[in-house]
Order: structure tokens, then C-alpha cells, then sequence
């Protein structure tokens, strides 16, 4: 049996039987470096969509190299990739060569790697097993006793069952070992070109020299690589909260497996949308660009909670931010909102100054109010200051006073849309500002 197909069998939870209990296997956990720091380096649409489009190659540069050498993973994200080997110098080969393909292909993102050597019967039964003849000694010692509370036992004399002692040494605990390596060996983004004090900078990024120039425009190699022009976008941030830590709990590689797949399908509709991108994983929340035009259809398959194999059940929260603003703008409104939603679940900032919170049955009547104005045909400049009225208190005045511009076709429609929300209520004046700015500007190019 070859290696890899052994390390297969025991991400399994298997062991094969020329495998013994001790023999050590390797565990890798690999990960972008600050690469939400890399989408929005240089703040503009067209950087964001060649830097997503260079992640993408990247990926599927990695999963090939992951097919060709046979590596055994339970992870395989774009940028999040956790791999097993049963030797140790062909994990540190993989990766050295995957840092060699982000480095060549990006020119400034690094990888982040976690790395542990155990024996295979970690996977099964954990880190720093408790031997079993301290457990369960006649009279209390302290040690004994921090012993008994870790694992729920009766009383003192009591020795933990198979069953509580699987509930405490088990997978979970190998992957938070990796994840507290990770977090420990961040090293940022490294320029990789010395910028002397007499070197013209790159007008993008403004860090590293130039080397080139892009329609009349200074580039360093980074930014040239990631030239692009592309439509501005919707940025989506979509948290499960306490997914992490299901993950943490589950006593088996198998089980371990099952439940990050069931979290990868949440996105998946998401990102099955024609042009959508994904930008970053951070922890438990998903940050995705995509086309503002049938953004509300898309928020609204996604589910209100997910119950996973594992039994845990977690809310699906979701911030929605857009409107005439740069990248790593929009990414900050959708971060900055999720805080603001309890009981609602969905988050929609159509500018810095405006957060509405919506549940699922409001979520419809925003759709209703988008199909109804732009039906209406109301003038592009209509209710453009609305936002920022919004938040000086104001837009009632300023609400009565855009009327007056209006023909009675499109009044009406806005009649209708007042009764709805409310009459002068805090609510119609959000969703008519939320509306309005999915309406305008879906096909701007920058």
C-alpha cells in the first residue's frame, strides 16, 4: 500500500493494517497570508478582480499539484488547505513548491503554514492522551482532581469511560493545535522588491518601484500582474457563528470532513452566481463579490440556519453592502454591520452612512420596492442625497421636498411603497435607500 493511500485511510478514520498505532503521520494546514490586505491593496474594481481571477489559477494550480502527488486532504479551499502526509520531508517539499506558485503568480501573497508530526493514533485519540494508570487512584491529589473536573467525572474516584474520555482527546483538538500555529507564524505581505529612495513608485499600490508602464501609468510587477477593468459589485459577508468550533468538537477526521463540506454548501449558491467572486475566509465569515443585479434573489436562498452532520444547528447572518463606493469601502460596511444584527439576520448598507436590518419577510417587500421603482422609472437623480439625510434626522424634509419633482405615475408608486413600509416611518425611508442604490449604476465599469 502506498503512502498516500495509507494517510487516505486513516483521514478515514481507518487504520490500515501495516500501520502501526505509533507511526508518525503529518498534518498541514495551509492558508494565504493576509490576503484580504492583497484584494484591496490598491483600491479600486478592476485590482479586486484581477487579484480574485490570480486566487482562482492559484487554487486550481494547488488542487492539481494535490491530485498529482496523490495528497490526502480534508480541507480544499481557495486559500484554506489542510493535507496529510506520512512523510514529513514530502510535506515540507509541498510546501516550499506551493509558496515558489503564490509568490510566481501573485508576486507579493505568501503562504501561511501549520505543521504537526504525530502518531496515528492522535487522529483517533487525540493530543497528550492521560495515562491510565494516574486515573482513578484511591485518595485525591490535585492533579488527580484537575483530572476529574476535565473530564466531568462524578467523583473522585471515578475512572472516565471510553466514551468520556473520546468526548475530551479526539481530532478536534489536533486541528485547534494547527490553528493556533497558524495564527502564531502570520508574517504579512512581503514586497519582494526593494524600493530604493530614488525609484519612481508604482502610482497603484505606491510601495514598490516601477517597472513598467500601463496605458501611460507607472506599475510595479504586482499591480501589472493584476491589471484589470471590471463592474462595480456587491461585497457579501456571510458568517455562520459557531461553526469553527463545531468543527473543534468533532472526535474523528471522518466526521471532521463531513461536517466542512456541509459548511462549504451555504456559499455554494452564492457563488454559483455568473461573475461572483471569492474574496476571503476569515474564521467563521465569508466575504464574495458579485453583481448587484439580483442581489436580493440571491440573499434569498440562502438558508436561515443549516443543522449540520454533526448535530449543530448555526444562524446564517448576512450583511449586503454596495453603492458608489471603492472595494475596500464596501468590504468594511459588510464587516462593520454584522454587529447590528440580532434578532434580523440580513444587513443591507447602501452607503457608509446607512445599515437597514432586514428579516426574511422584509427581505420580500425590499424586492417588491426594487421591482415597483424601477417600474416607475424614477429620474437617476431622484432621492440621491437620501443616505446622508438619513443620517442627520432629516429625510422627511428632504423626502417631501424630492416629491414635488416627481410625475404622478411615479408618485404613485412611491404611495404605494409608503404604505407599505409606514407612513414618514424610519423604515420606508431605509428601504427606499437601499432600493434606490441597487437600481442605480448596475453596469458602471472602473
Amino acid at each position: 500500500m502506498s503512502p498516500a493511500s495509507r494517510a487516505a485511510l486513516l483521514l478515514a478514520n481507518t487504520l490500515p493494517p501495516d500501520h502501526a498505532p505509533d507511526a508518525p503521520l503529518t498534518l498541514q494546514l495551509l492558508t494565504f497570508d493576509h490576503v484580504r490586505a492583497y484584494f484591496t491593496e490598491v483600491d479600486r474594481w478592476g485590482a479586486l478582480h484581477g487579484a480574485a481571477r490570480q486566487i482562482e489559477q492559484l487554487h486550481a494550480r494547488i488542487e492539481r499539484r494535490i491530485r498529482f502527488d496523490s495528497v490526502p486532504s480534508l480541507i480544499a479551499q481557495p486559500g484554506r488547505y489542510l493535507l496529510a502526509f506520512e512523510d514529513a520531508a514530502q510535506a515540507d517539499r509541498f510546501r516550499g513548491e506551493i509558496a515558489r506558485e503564490a509568490a510566481a503568480l501573485t508576486g507579493s501573497l505568501q503562504v501561511n503554514c501549520a505543521q504537526l508530526t504525530l502518531e496515528a493514533s492522535a487522529l483517533f485519540d487525540g493530543l497528550l492522551p492521560i495515562p491510565a494508570r494516574v486515573v482513578g487512584i484511591p485518595g485525591v491529589t490535585p492533579y488527580q482532581a484537575r483530572i476529574n473536573r476535565y473530564y466531568g467525572l462524578a467523583n473522585a474516584g471515578t475512572v472516565p469511560t471510553a466514551e468520556q474520555a473520546r468526548a475530551r482527546r479526539h481530532f478536534g483538538q489536533v486541528y485547534a493545535r494547527l490553528l493556533d500555529q497558524l495564527e502564531a507564524t502570520s508574517a504579512g505581505i512581503a514586497p519582494f522588491y526593494e524600493c530604493l529612495p530614488f525609484a519612481e513608485r508604482c502610482s497603484a499600490c505606491r510601495e514598490r518601484p516601477t517597472s513598467a508602464f500601463v496605458n501611460g501609468e507607472p506599475r510595479c510587477p504586482v499591480c501589472e500582474l493584476r491589471e484589470r477593468t471590471g463592474a462595480s459589485m456587491a461585497i457579501l459577508a456571510i458568517t455562520l457563528p459557531g461553526s469553527e468550533r463545531a468543527l473543534i468538537k468533532q472526535t474523528s477526521s471522518a466526521a471532521f470532513a463531513r461536517v466542512a463540506a456541509a459548511i462549504d454548501t451555504v456559499t455554494a449558491p452564492v457563488l454559483a452566481n455568473p461573475g461572483a467572486l471569492r474574496l476571503h475566509d476569515a474564521y467563521e465569515t465569508r466575504l464574495i463579490a458579485t453583481p448587484k443585479r439580483g442581489l436580493l434573489d440571491l440573499i434569498a436562498k440562502l438558508p436561515d440556519a443549516v443543522r449540520l452532520p454533526s448535530g449543530d444547528e448555526t444562524r446564517v447572518i448576512v450583511s449586503a453592502a454596495y453603492g458608489p463606493a471603492a472595494p475596500r469601502t464596501l468590504i468594511e460596511m459588510a464587516e462593520r454591520g454584522h454587529h447590528k444584527l440580532s434578532p434580523d439576520r440580513i444587513g443591507i448598507a447602501s452607503s457608509p452612512d446607512s445599515f437597514g436590518t432586514y428579516s426574511a419577510e422584509s427581505l420580500e417587500w425590499l424586492r417588491a420596492t426594487v421591482e415597483r421603482l424601477r417600474g416607475a422609472n424614477l429620474p437617476p437623480a431622484a432621492f440621491a442625497n437620501l443616505p446622508e439625510q438619513l443620517a442627520r434626522g432629516t429625510a422627511a424634509l428632504y423626502t417631501t421636498y424630492e416629491r414635488l419633482r416627481l410625475a404622478p405615475l411615479m408618485l404613485r408608486a412611491l404611495d404605494a411603497t409608503e404604505a407599505q413600509w409606514g407612513r414618514e416611518s424610519a423604515r420606508f425611508y431605509r428601504a427606499l435607500a437601499d432600493a434606490l442604490a441597487l437600481i442605480r449604476g448596475d453596469d458602471e465599469r472602473v
